[in-house]
């Protein structure tokens, strides 16, 4: 949200009233914008744990399909090599 302002209030009259009701605006809004950055990164937190749970599955599967498919490879290769003495 933007908002512009006429400055003659702020020329006129420079602490408490209106200065001092638009200054404790602006700082709401900043504190709001903050809040919402909080919560945008938050989010984006969660989705990045939630992906990198599942890439942890997937090599952790992937490690031990390697793994069988390894020692089957072996036990070919060493039944291969008895049958061809």
């Amino acid at each position: 949200m933007k908002i512009l302002y006429a400055h003659q209030i702020f020329t006129s009259q420079k602490y408490g009233g209106i200065s001092r009701y638009f200054r404790g605006k602006q700082k709401l809004f900043d504190l709001l914008n903050k809040s919402n950055s909080i919560l945008k990164l938050k989010e984006q937190n969660e989705r990045l744990t939630t992906l990198v749970g599942k890439v942890t599955a997937e090599k952790e599967w992937l490690a031990k399909k390697l793994k069988s498919l390894d020692s089957k490879s072996w036990a070919d290769h060493h039944l291969m090599t008895k049958e061809a003495k």
